[in-house]
């Protein structure tokens, strides 16, 4: 059968050739067209101290950012990280979607993709991968190593306790 909405019927025809009223129809759609390709609109880093759009090639410490984009009503968004599918939602009467990991994405690079699945069963191609990375440990405490004075009659290092001219002092550590 060719895509698009039929309605079959059957009959019956004995030996004498005499035939059946047609069944009751049975009306259904032929769809073997995926959807098009879907797209990740924007991740949205939530929490913390720096909020707002993840883009590609960017380092976030959200490990549950929020997704969006469009899609085709009652269709779902399959969200995959790299080859792990980490969940689905379903495109809304308005043609958008939302979705938010409900398991925290690990420290590390990952690569978020999105297919779009209709209600036939046809999968779209996966969307261009935004790549990222997910930071959330904090750099090793620093130390300051020398405070240095370099104006005035005294010069050299500064120290705990001492007192000095100096009102920009050079600061250097690890």
């Amino acid at each position: 059968l060719g895509e698009g909405n039929h309605s079959l019927t059957v009959t019956e025809t004995d030996k004498a050739g005499n035939e059946s009223d047609p069944s009751a129809p049975i009306e259904f759609e032929v769809d073997t067209t995926k959807p098009a390709q879907p797209g990740i609109d924007l991740i949205t880093d939530k929490t913390g101290d720096i909020t707002g759009p993840i883009t590609g090639g960017s380092i976030t410490d959200e490990t549950q950012p929020e997704l969006s984009g469009k899609g085709d009503a009652g269709n779902i968004i399959t969200v995959k990280d790299g080859d792990e599918v980490l969940g689905s939602t379903v495109v809304d009467e308005n043609g958008n979607w939302t979705y938010t990991p409900e398991d925290p994405l690990g420290e590390g690079d990952h690569s978020l993709t999105v297919t779009e699945t209709d209600k036939a069963g046809n999968e779209s191609d996966p969307s261009a991968p935004i790549e990222f990375e997910v930071d959330t440990t904090k750099p090793a405490q620093p130390g300051i190593d020398l405070i240095t004075d370099k104006t005035g009659d005294i010069t050299g290092p500064i120290t705990g306790g001492s007192i000095t001219d100096e009102t920009q002092p050079e600061l250097s550590g690890k």
